[in-house]
């Protein structure tokens, strides 16, 4: 016993302690500086700026998915309360859309769906004027090998796997609907809208990153239909999630409007004539107070909006989209023209 206690935290210390792997972005782009120093075209190979934004989709990929796949476990638990559900049935659910966000199969779907990043592959592009462009075919291939799953496996599980947890969770689970319009509500906006929302941007940016630098040194007018579905996806991202929690909270309303009314039709005048010859001055106060009570509490509910977030915001992120495509088409027909 004695020797397993002195040896424990040496074998901890000397353990090997691998660096974060978002790291490997920055080592392949070392490694493209040392073919380029070897091959003499450094200077080309800095200049070029796609090699740094291939780079720099796999930093991105490699650090939001675990963060992404964190916060999506820990948005669940925070609405835990608007489910009324036993803690067993609950873990069954939130293991089952963990497993479901972080399957091996988002990477082939995501491939699947986003096709033209198959069509990649057989691009031999801007590095054709090097000196010794075979190196560099074997350098491209190698980054699209390690950065092409991760962004295929992130923009298939936030736009499809991630909006099916979403769904089990609105539509699959019994809900507290008192829990959930009283505090539930502004949780779900903090985290869920808030997790959404990142999700969106983090996507766009990578889907630029992936798409634009291929696309303005090809010319291919037919390979935008790839960053058109990579628009269309991250669209997803953000719509879906809103609409389905926009249902639930919009069932919950009206649930509790139900409840509402009849509990007034309990409380309505005619009772309070009833209880005005048979009961005291105080109980008819009561009375007289809870049925002011649920009808300021009706009128609320009723102007309650059921949405995260407004129409406003919703429009103005469709629009910077829509320019952010047209923008990119102008450009590439600028670069090639």
């Amino acid at each position: 016993m004695q020797l397993e206690a002195r040896t424990g935290p040496s074998t901890d210390r000397w353990a090997l302690k691998l660096p974060p792997l978002w790291t490997v972005g920055l080592i392949l782009y070392a490694a493209g500086v040392l073919i380029s120093l070897y091959t003499g075209d450094l200077k080309r190979f800095l200049l070029d700026y796609p090699w740094a934004c291939f780079s720099v989709v796999y930093m991105i990929g490699a650090w939001v998915g675990p963060y992404f796949t964190e916060r999506h476990r820990m948005s669940t638990i925070s609405i835990r309360n608007a489910f009324s559900v036993s803690d067993e049935e609950f873990e069954e659910v939130l293991g089952s859309n963990m497993r479901r966000l972080t399957q091996w199969r988002n990477v082939l779907f995501g491939l699947i769906f986003l096709p033209t990043l198959l069509w990649a592959w057989t691009q031999r592009l801007w590095w054709q004027g090097y000196n010794r462009p075979f190196f560099f075919d074997l350098y491209y291939l190698l980054i699209l090998a390690l950065m092409f799953p991760i962004y295929a496996s992130l923009m298939f599980g936030a736009a499809f796997a991630c909006n099916f947890n979403v769904y089990k969770l609105c539509e699959k689970i019994p809900i507290d609907s008192e829990y959930l319009l009283d505090e539930g509500q502004p949780i779900l906006r903090r985290s869920w809208g808030d997790l959404v929302e990142k999700a969106m941007v983090v996507t766009l940016i990578m889907s630029a990153l992936t798409n634009v630098p291929i696309l303005l040194y090809s010319g291919e007018m037919r390979s935008f239909l790839n960053l058109g579905l990579a628009l269309a996806l991250t669209t997803l991202i953000f719509l879906v999630p809103h609409y389905m929690f926009h249902k639930m909270l919009e069932r919950a309303k009206d649930e509790m409007l139900s409840r509402v009314l009849r509990l007034r039709g309990k409380l309505g005048f005619g009772r309070l004539e009833e209880l005005s010859r048979s009961t005291s001055s105080e109980r008819k106060t009561d009375e007289m107070l809870n049925l002011i009570y649920l009808t300021q509490y009706e009128r609320s509910l009723r102007s309650r909006s059921t949405w995260l977030v407004d129409l406003k915001a919703v429009a103005e992120l469709l629009a910077a989209g829509s320019v952010h495509v047209v923008f990119l088409e102008l450009l590439t027909r600028f670069m090639h023209s």
